[in-house]
């Protein structure tokens, strides 16, 4: 029987997103996606449960994706889980767990969608 690797997510980009040329010549796009998801904790309260995905896309999907894709940008990201571990020079072992996106669609950012943007730090930025 075969398996099935897939992901759905649906967030913000956190980071800005990094646009690479590899020495192969292949290109590389890497973001960072923020999600999260509300549950009632033991006691009826709600709760966030926040996580951050790295995101990769190749070729000439990232390329044409780069210039769209800013802090606070919400995706849609499907693709498949990739798991990639290596040695760095010092010997120590590096692990890493990644979405290769197969199809993205851009939806808009928070204040688009009718809520206020999150800030990192409220009283800076105004925010409640």
């Amino acid at each position: 029987m075969n398996g099935l690797n897939k992901a759905i997510l649906i967030g913000e980009v956190s980071d800005p997103p990094k646009l690479k040329t590899l020495p192969n010549g292949k290109v590389h796009l890497s973001l960072r996606l923020h999600t999260a998801e509300v549950f009632p904790d033991e006691n009826g309260i709600p709760r966030e449960r926040k996580a951050w995905h790295t995101v990769v896309v190749w070729g000439h999907r990232g390329e044409a994706l780069a210039p769209l894709l800013s802090r606070g940008k919400r995706l849609a990201v499907e693709g498949r889980i990739v798991h990639r571990q290596w040695d760095d020079l010092g010997g120590k072992r590096h692990n890493v767990t990644e979405i290769y996106a197969d199809d993205i669609v851009l939806l808009g950012t928070r204040t688009m969608l009718g809520r206020p943007p999150r800030c990192r730090v409220r009283r800076r930025r105004g925010c409640a």
